[in-house]
């Protein structure tokens, strides 16, 4: 198992319990994904962040956490927003 798909695993433990994902969560999958390199399931996340029944709001940690990515995976001029 990679890591990314053992973060997934990781996002989705509280999911089954009944448990909403908060900023801190959302923004932890981000920079992981960053650090894998994985610089569009990032952006993924945001979009789950933002479509949750009650949206999570990014903060100045999100973005950041997303610069990171796209810096990491090369993708500076990167359009996703």
């Amino acid at each position: 198992m990679d890591f990314l798909n053992l973060l997934a695993l990781v996002f989705l433990v509280p999911l089954v319990q009944n448990v909403k994902p908060d900023r801190v969560i959302f923004n932890t999958l981000i920079h992981a994904c960053g650090r894998a390199g994985a610089v569009q399931r990032a952006f993924d996340v945001l979009a789950d962040m933002k479509a949750e029944a009650t949206p999570v709001k990014p903060d100045h940690v999100t973005y950041g956490a997303l610069i990171s990515a796209c810096a990491r995976g090369r993708e500076v001029f990167s359009t996703h927003a």
